[in-house]
């Protein structure tokens, strides 16, 4: 029909200049099946919730409008789990991936990254090594995983780019709120926040000179940069939560000030839902399905809430007390 190829069109137009210009134009982006199957990836992953003592740990990530509307896949990935000390969960791990957009194998690359890091961690003997020791041998350990995914499938490194975030939870027996151990290639947020939503940052961000530029785990800059990009955090009180994402939620919550309370009053609203996952992929829910001018990236966002927490209100007779 006429009206499909005019859709279509001004789709096409809209997704060039960087997303769609009016919230009239949403129904405009199409939805459309990748033809390429030699490595499908599911447009949306929700796993149930985990949980460990005070922590309840959850995420999701769906596709975003532009490879929807292109019919290419997801190229997000995230991978959580616990870590143990002898046979006791002890801590966990977050890791979220973006895979290089221009990369036709990207999405293999972060899910393998994510995944190859989560894993060494999961392993590690934290008894007798220190954290940031494991830490930079998990993402070592990744980078290598796809040296060898290269060699494997017979294609160039690079087609398999992806940004790595890291964030590693341990207890502690000094500090109340615990240690965090994080790792950063290219762009995205790991933060920390309080229960009013506030968010301070546990990593550095990092991109290209030029618009869209990012540097991914497998560059020159990253190899040249890679002892600055451990960090080691010591919480005389616990955090709220704990957050992880990717650059397409991340960008939107710019100015963090403003927008981050917005996020987190969602996650703690969720969090006793059965499946949170779920709810945060849920269109009636819009939290990660929110309609955002100029936002049309792939959306994956991965928390860790404290049980003995709950959101309060920026403004609060609670929060004025505080300040």
């Amino acid at each position: 029909m006429s009206d499909d190829k005019t859709s279509s069109r001004v789709a096409a137009v809209d997704q060039e200049k960087g997303g769609q210009a009016n919230p009239e134009h949403v129904s405009l982006w199409e939805e459309r099946e990748p033809e390429d199957a030699t490595y499908p990836y599911p447009h949306i992953v929700s796993p149930p919730p985990t949980r460990l003592d005070d922590w309840d740990l959850f995420g999701a990530s769906l596709r975003g409008k532009s490879h929807a509307h292109a019919g290419t896949y997801r190229e997000d990935a995230f991978s959580l789990t616990l870590v143990k000390r002898g046979w006791k969960s002890h801590g966990w791990v977050i890791a979220v991936a973006d895979g290089a957009g221009s990369c036709k194998l990207s999405r293999r690359g972060a899910n393998l990254a994510v995944e190859t890091a989560t894993d060494s961690l999961r392993k590690a003997n934290f008894s007798k090594s220190s954290p940031l020791d494991r830490l930079e041998e998990a993402a070592s350990s990744a980078l290598t995983a796809l040296k060898n995914e290269s060699k494997l499938i017979g294609c160039d490194t690079r087609d398999l780019s992806c940004t790595l975030l890291i964030l590693l939870w341990l207890p502690s027996s000094v500090f109340v709120g615990g240690e965090v151990f994080t790792f950063q290639a290219g762009d995205g947020l790991i933060a920390e926040t309080d229960q009013y939503g506030a968010m301070d940052l546990l990593a550095q961000p990092t991109s290209g000179t030029f618009a869209g530029e990012a540097h991914f785990l497998t560059s020159e800059y990253v190899r040249d940069t890679w002892n600055s990009r451990f960090y080691w955090w010591c919480f005389q009180e616990t955090p709220a939560s704990l957050l992880v994402m990717s650059d397409g939620i991340a960008d939107d919550l710019i100015p963090y000030a403003k927008n981050g309370p917005t996020v987190v009053r969602e996650l703690f609203r969720v969090r006793d839902y059965e499946e949170p996952a779920q709810a945060l992929v849920d269109p009636k829910e819009k939290i990660l399905t929110y309609e955002k001018s100029g936002s049309f990236d792939d959306r994956t966002l991965v928390c860790a809430l404290r049980k003995d927490k709950q959101f309060s209100e920026p403004g609060s007779p609670s929060s004025l007390e505080k300040g």
